[in-house]
């Protein structure tokens, strides 16, 4: 790759994980506790995931190290989640999601 074109093109970071993420459209909720102890919930689509983690989509807010219950309904599965990074959009926030073991079935 040449100077000028490494300087126009987006550098992606490189993706380390030890299993693939998988694309879904799935949609979630996840519910957690402000820091004032107050209870939030929030829907959000899923991006990708795989067994240990999620990239999901959503309206609000979330503080990293902060720990979410995830509910999916279409999936049938529920469990906890800790969130790894938040990064504002235009109109949404890109949420990382780490499980820390694995999710459940509802049934």
């Amino acid at each position: 790759m040449s100077f000028l074109s490494s300087l126009f093109s987006p550098t992606k970071k490189p993706d380390n994980r030890y299993h693939c993420r998988i694309p879904t459209g799935c949609r979630i909720t996840m519910s957690w506790q402000d820091h004032l102890g107050k209870r939030r919930s929030a829907s959000a689509r899923v991006l990708d995931m795989n067994g240990s983690g999620a990239l999901v989509r959503t309206g609000k807010s979330l503080v990293p190290g902060s720990y979410v219950w995830v509910l999916a309904k279409d999936l049938g599965l529920m469990g906890s989640a800790l969130v790894r990074h938040c990064d504002a959009g235009m109109l949404y926030y890109k949420v990382g999601l780490q499980f820390p073991g694995s999710l459940t079935t509802r049934f």
